[in-house]
């Protein structure tokens, strides 16, 4: 298959290429190529597609206004797709995407206001992730359609107990870019997306599992 300028690329599968070259899906530019899967040299890796990571960050309107004293947020960012754009601008050029799910735990102190004593975990499924890596000054990652249910039991108030509730914190976690910078076995992610709580300001700091 040529391109306009003559160039050749060899269609492709995931693990079709040769070593020093990747396979992704031409998102947009070429009109005739859009959605075609190609063998493109030098395409750097994405550093979150296939990946998972562990944090336990507890963000300061959780423990100051909620009573939470602990907290562990899982998230796998599924293999997907790989997209290139040719007609873009180099930081815009690559990104990925695929399914997305997470689990977030919290507990709740004794003396809290509401839901004191629980033990709350809420899972997210059916989720989509995508991001745009190329440029580590640009990298931002975005969650869409994830579904939370929530469960909390051993609450001091039985009625504080409660089985998959949901809604939670799905405004949250969904259709929120926030930045992230992988740093080998660390990731940070900027408050505002992709976490539970999207007031705060606080990075979220996950080790890869």
């Amino acid at each position: 298959m040529g391109d306009q300028y003559g160039f050749c690329f060899q269609e492709c599968s995931a693990g079709s290429c040769p070593s020093n070259e990747t396979c992704a899906t031409i998102s947009q530019g070429v009109a005739r190529l859009a959605g075609t899967s190609i063998c493109i040299p030098g395409l750097p890796a994405d550093p979150l597609s296939g990946t998972s990571w562990q944090s336990t960050t507890i963000e300061s309107i959780a423990s100051n206004e909620y009573g939470v004293t602990a907290s562990n947020y899982t998230v796998t960012f599924a293999s997907g797709t790989l997209t290139y754009d040719p007609s873009a601008n180099s930081e815009e050029s690559f990104g990925a995407s695929g399914p997305f799910n997470a689990t977030f735990t919290q507990t709740y102190g004794a003396a809290t206001s509401q839901n004191a004593g629980c033990m709350e975990i809420t899972t997210f499924t059916g989720g989509t992730w995508g991001d745009n890596t190329s440029d580590e000054t640009k990298e931002t990652v975005e969650v869409t359609s994830a579904v939370g249910s929530t469960t909390r039991t051993g609450c001091t108030t039985s009625t504080d107990d409660v089985t998959n509730l949901t809604g939670v914190y799905d405004n949250a976690v969904n259709n929120s870019p926030t930045t992230f910078v992988v740093s080998g076995s660390t990731m940070t992610l900027a408050g505002g997306g992709v976490t539970p709580y999207q007031d705060d300001t606080i990075p979220w700091t996950f080790t890869k599992m």
